[in-house]
């Protein structure tokens, strides 16, 4: 039998006792985030930190350990089984809080420096994103990479009381491009344009513990994507459309007036939506690892013509005395193209 173990570390600091921690990753999300949850006391006795000097005690009159651990403090979060432990999460406090249940320790990713940047406010001309990218990390923070293959062009872009956070959001609402941190990389992909490599494999009759499934094929939700070109000077909307004519509408506005950009971002918006596969997510534990941009094979020996693999869009792991669980959320299927 696997045995449960954990590295959680805040600062200098080793955490020694924990109630649970669950982590969130999307691609359809721009920040990773975990909450770790203490328990309050046990038996009047307050939670404990371990640091290089040994056990620390957080004080009676600061049961929330705000003099020890703050928002700000560098988090990292290692799950795994029998002294095997893989890093699930990378980042910052975010903040502090008590609840019934404990202590809540709510963490960011790498964009918790973005949220904690304002940038000047500046009128960009004919700029490309990864320029604009790059404006807004050195910023940030000058030692930031960034890989942008999502080659689509500004006339004009204007940042006004912003955060770097805000301006990265307002890209990913706009594009609905895939924009997460990677160790020091700012990544910046157009849809299912980032697989990373290994396949983790999932066998329903094995590792799986439960599942949320439908299997659909594209008839069954006609969709049809149109992205809007508004021309400045005040000629006609440019719509580009892909799909279904009369299906379910998703409007998209262009930042730009190029209508090959368009028309890709029509192109890549419907290819996300409609697929043959299943649809909806499965639970298994924390081995395999999975995040998202990686892809996953399913296995059913009850149904193998619908064996098939998948784009991972999000995973929620949860990780507690219960034990550790890691819920997994389709994206499109890879294996085919009907």
């Amino acid at each position: 039998m696997y045995r449960l173990c954990h590295h959680i570390t805040i600062g200098t600091y080793r955490l020694t006792l924990l109630e649970k921690v669950v982590i969130h990753r999307s691609v359809e999300n721009l920040a990773d985030t975990a909450t770790i949850t203490l328990p309050a006391a046990i038996h009047g006795i307050p939670i404990s930190l371990k640091n290089k000097k040994g056990l620390q005690h957080l004080p009676d009159d600061d049961p929330e350990g705000k003099n020890l651990i703050r928002p700000g403090d560098g988090v990292n979060i290692g799950l795994g089984y029998d002294n095997e432990i893989k890093l699930e999460f990378a980042g910052y406090i975010d903040d502090i809080t008590t609840t019934k249940d404990g202590i809540e320790i709510r963490c960011m990713d790498e964009l918790w420096n973005f949220k904690n940047t304002p940038v000047k406010d500046e009128v960009h001309g004919k700029i490309r994103l990864k320029q604009l990218l790059e404006r807004i990390c050195q910023q940030v923070n000058p030692e930031i990479k960034i890989d942008c293959d999502y080659d689509i062009g500004y006339d004009k872009y204007i940042i006004r009381h912003s955060t770097a956070y805000d301006v990265l959001n307002k890209i990913h609402d706009e594009l609905k491009a895939n924009i997460y941190f990677d160790k020091q990389t700012l990544h910046c992909h157009a849809p299912y344009k980032d697989m990373k490599k290994g396949t983790a494999k999932f066998d329903f009759a094995r590792n799986i513990e439960s599942y949320d499934l439908k299997y659909i094929r594209p008839q069954d939700r006609p969709i049809e994507v149109e992205v809007i070109i508004k021309y400045p000077d005040g000629r006609d909307d440019y719509k580009a459309t892909a799909g279904t004519s009369g299906g379910k509408k998703i409007s998209l506005r262009a930042k730009s007036e190029n209508i090959d950009e368009a028309r890709e971002i029509a192109e890549n918006e419907y290819k996300a939506r409609c697929f043959e596969g299943y649809e909806g997510s499965i639970t298994g534990w924390l081995i395999p690892f999975v995040k998202p941009t990686m892809a996953v094979h399913l296995h059913d020996k009850d149904l193998p013509d619908r064996d098939g693999k998948y784009y991972v869009i999000a995973t929620e792991t949860t990780y507690s005395r219960n034990g550790g669980q890691r819920k997994i959320t389709l994206g499109r299927r890879l294996d085919i193209q009907k």
